[in-house]
């Protein structure tokens, strides 16, 4: 699977020196939050159930894009602005396993971040009375319809209208990098 991953710099060194990279979640600023530990804590037990265990040194996955804007196509370096103004980075093109990577839709991602609801509402109105059923529920039963709405983000399907963009931004995570992976690199500064 053809995917592109925006790393500092100093992750293209280390791989270049080690010839494999897993997530350093101590240089991860997400990784930083408790509440989304919580959320990738929840992340890396669907990993395991889909694509297996993770190796012991590994805590967290790596993420990198499938999708984006629609693409399945190389990063647009100019267009968008991935890193802060004036960090060095590197976009990476890399080919991983098929059977290797877990594919999320970036939109309903953030359900899991911010520990909420992720409806399937396709419109302004099923999503009003999706809602309130879902506000009805008991305490304990919110809570477990809430951890089995995310499961939508490994739905992936591209569904576009007026009220829903499902499947425009596509992320991938996989346990490790490894620099038999990469295809191609890309210096940039970010804009």
């Amino acid at each position: 699977m053809r995917l592109w991953t925006v790393q500092p710099v100093e992750v293209w060194k280390l791989l270049q020196e080690n010839g494999r990279y897993v997530c350093d979640k101590t240089k991860s600023e997400c990784l930083s939050d408790l509440t989304f530990v919580e959320s990738y804590d929840w992340l890396v037990k669907e990993m395991e159930d889909r694509i297996g265990a993770r190796d012991e040194d590994v805590e967290y996955p790596v993420w990198a894009w499938h999708t984006f804007d629609g693409k399945n196509d190389e990063l647009d370096l100019d267009k968008e602005s991935y890193v802060s103004a004036g960090e060095e980075a590197v976009c990476l093109e890399i080919e991983i396993p098929d059977n290797e990577v877990v594919l999320t839709d970036f939109n309903n991602w953030h359900c899991v971040l911010n520990n909420s609801y992720c409806a399937s509402a396709l419109s302004e109105e099923e999503w009003e009375s999706e809602m309130k059923w879902f506000d009805s529920l008991e305490r304990d039963e919110k809570k477990k319809v809430k951890e089995e709405s995310w499961r939508r983000i490994f739905d992936i399907t591209r569904i576009v209208n007026d009220f829903v963009e499902n499947g425009m931004y596509v992320q991938a995570t996989f346990w490790s990098l490894k620099l038999e992976n990469v295809k191609k690199v890309r210096h940039f500064v970010g804009k």
